[in-house]
């Protein structure tokens, strides 16, 4: 008997084998035609419908994640943001990339990863979460579609300050937990009375500049800890001048509207900046800061651009930089973000007159929150972006 069965194990394994690799062939084959259908069907929805975002330097993108629903775990779109761009544990749903992208939990995953879990034979994850997502993403495409024209309409206003726009919407509601919940909130937020509300208040653009700079990855500041750098929003924190002569920083938050005045300073604000131990390290704040110039790259020719109420501005005596928030024949006044500043041998020192205006020059400067008066001549249009 020991005989006969020892042959006859012999004699089934290679019918087993050849049925467990075609088995696996199979499950193969099926899981490539699944994964080109998936990807080529949401390519394909976001590119029918496809919205202008991109076009002003923004997209929509989503955490890839999990959820537990009764013994199943699902696939889950979470923290969907509007943002410049994507990183590999986030998707780009205006313009999707499905490669080197990880879902890390208890392990990491890649989405074009074959699963061979009950229920979903044959499958990558980007086909589950196609398969969870396909009639959601059908909805948000055609609302990021819709979307255009009210980009359209408000381009209208002011051309300029689009981005600046919705650079600003991207830090005032950080993250949603489902598409149509953005898709609401941005139908609400794009609209002429709403764009007109940011360019009338430089106040929110300010908020929205310093907030994009601290969120940037490239920023770095002289600040050693999270909690000693300068708070947006509800929690800013600002230098007041009587705490500024005592090496002081004041921490309380405080009203835009209240003690901003140059006026009512007694002081020269430079009286307190000439050197780094004058003022605590974590008070200081310094920021990186690519300068992008005016087009024609000189000064004399950026006067010929003319000023409006909402542009930003530069001047070029003392390299302020801010937002125009009232002008008249002879000065304009300014709502007044920063101002260009360098540090060398341990000392906070002024730059040349005109930096702002200089091609390509790479700076550093001081964050400001005042409004500032200035002759008419010593202003002019300037563009200042973060190096991504």
């Amino acid at each position: 008997m020991k005989f006969v069965k020892y042959h006859f194990f012999f004699l089934v394994s290679p019918i087993l084998t050849v049925f467990v690799v075609s088995g696996c062939s199979t499950q193969l084959k099926i899981a490539g035609e699944q994964h080109h259908n998936a990807a080529e069907k949401w390519y394909a929805l976001s590119q029918y419908t496809a919205s202008w975002m991109p076009k002003y330097g923004f997209t929509v993108t989503a955490q890839l994640s999990f959820r537990t629903e009764g013994n199943e775990v699902l696939p889950y779109l979470s923290s969907i943001t509007l943002s410049r761009k994507a990183g590999i544990s986030n998707i780009d749903l205006l313009i999707p990339e499905f490669e080197n992208k990880f879902i890390c939990i208890k392990q990491c995953m890649q989405l074009t990863e074959l699963q061979l879990m009950q229920g979903s034979y044959g499958n990558t994850l980007l086909s589950q979460y196609l398969k969870a997502y396909e009639f959601a993403l059908f909805d948000f495409y055609a609302e990021m579609f819709l979307l255009n024209d009210k980009l359209a309409l408000i381009q209208t206003i002011n051309a300029s300050k689009l981005s600046n726009y919705l650079n600003y919407l991207s830090n005032i509601h950080e993250e949603f937990k489902t598409l149509k919940s953005l898709t609401d909130w941005l139908g609400e937020q794009i609209t002429p009375a709403k764009f007109k509300d940011f360019l009338n208040d430089p106040t929110l653009e300010y908020k929205a500049t310093v907030n994009a700079y601290f969120k940037d990855q490239n920023v770095n500041l002289l600040a050693s800890e999270p909690d000693s750098a300068w708070q947006i929003d509800d929690q800013q924190r600002y230098l007041s001048e009587d705490k500024m002569e005592k090496g002081e920083v004041e921490k309380d938050a405080m009203d835009p509207t209240q003690s901003w005045i140059v006026g009512e300073l007694v002081h020269s604000p430079d009286q307190y900046w000439q050197s780094a131990n004058d003022v605590p390290q974590e008070s200081i704040n310094w920021l990186s800061l690519k300068e992008v110039y005016f087009d024609t790259k000189i000064w004399e020719e950026a006067k010929q651009a003319g000023v409006v109420v909402g542009d930003t501005v530069c001047s070029y005596q003392d390299n302020y930089f801010g937002v125009v928030s009232e002008s008249n024949d002879r000065e304009i006044s300014v709502f007044v973000q920063g101002q260009g500043r360098t540090i060398r041998d341990g000392l906070i020192i002024m730059l040349p007159r005109g930096a702002l205006f200089t091609p390509e020059s790479t700076l550093t400067f001081l964050p400001i929150a005042t409004k500032m008066n200035f002759a008419i001549d010593d202003i002019a249009i300037c563009t200042i972006n973060l190096g991504q």
